[in-house]
């Protein structure tokens, strides 16, 4: 009876043991508090206070420091998706004095804003850049449309239609001084591919292309002048699908006599015949 009883207050003691054991060891590594409440707000999509509780985690419980920034990105991208500029613009104010986490935030930003222009969200993505009161920095705007037109133009040739039938250009991203550019920096330049007629071979035809407004970009074509060659001011270029682009020379896009029409330039070997 006396080694039952010692055996039993033995289980007894180790049980509790074990109990203490299994409770600290939960306790020191369940989910914080701060994260549970993240998660909760990022499912209700208020994602810049849940930006907030992840944030603190960054400092306290490093443990959990990993995770709460991948989840903080994760804000950012939503709030990017669900055109919560303002919410978007506050968080990114409260983030200057964090250099490299506000880098990173304006990084994944932009990237964010480039793939919604490739989805097909122009139209979201442009209004809010010709909104100055928006919310969020407006230089994450162009930046983001500056990445989405290298990735779109930059990608392939163009070949002209029309009276501009053979000819073929391509875009590099240079610095070109012009009158009529006030910004510094390098602008997308549209070259010659080939050598026909007046347009030779590296030739700049249309020069100092940049977003103006409505999902318009302005740029200056290369004009016959009395029998000289000059820039003109007015040019315009708009996206037409992912496939094609048109381009005018100074008068209003819908006029059919100013618009020139390029398409993806399929070399020969390629093309299905």
């Amino acid at each position: 009876m006396m080694i039952n009883s010692t055996i039993k207050q033995a289980c007894l003691i180790l049980t509790v043991y074990f109990s203490i054991v299994i409770f600290l060891f939960s306790s020191c590594n369940g989910t914080p508090k701060n994260y549970q409440k993240g998660q909760s707000l990022f499912l209700q999509k208020k994602y810049d206070s849940a930006f907030i509780h992840f944030s603190s985690l960054l400092g306290e419980n490093s443990a959990w420091a990993d995770s709460a920034l991948i989840m903080q990105k994760k804000c950012f991208i939503q709030m990017t998706h669900e055109l919560m500029w303002k919410a978007m613009g506050k968080t990114l104010s409260q983030l200057k004095s964090r250099k490299p986490i506000y880098d990173t935030a304006n990084k994944i930003i932009i990237n964010t804003i480039a793939e919604l222009l490739k989805s097909g969200r122009e139209k979201d993505v442009f209004e809010a850049t010709d909104n100055p009161n928006s919310g969020t920095p407006q230089e994450l705007f162009f930046m983001a449309i500056n990445k989405y037109l290298d990735d779109f133009l930059m990608s392939s040739d163009w070949e002209a239609g029309g009276d501009l039938q053979g000819h073929v250009i391509y875009f590099s991203r240079e610095e070109f001084t012009s009158k009529y550019v006030q910004s510094k920096g390098k602008l997308l330049q549209g070259k010659s591919r080939n050598t026909v007629k007046s347009w030779h071979t590296g030739r700049v035809i249309y020069r100092n292309l940049r977003y103006e407004k409505g999902g318009k970009f302005k740029l200056e074509p290369l004009l016959l002048n009395d029998e000289n060659y000059e820039y003109g001011e007015n040019g315009m270029l708009q996206i037409i699908n992912k496939d094609s682009i048109k381009i005018n020379y100074g008068l209003k896009l819908s006029t059919s006599s100013s618009k020139k029409v390029f398409r993806r330039y399929i070399p020969e070997a390629l093309r299905k015949h």
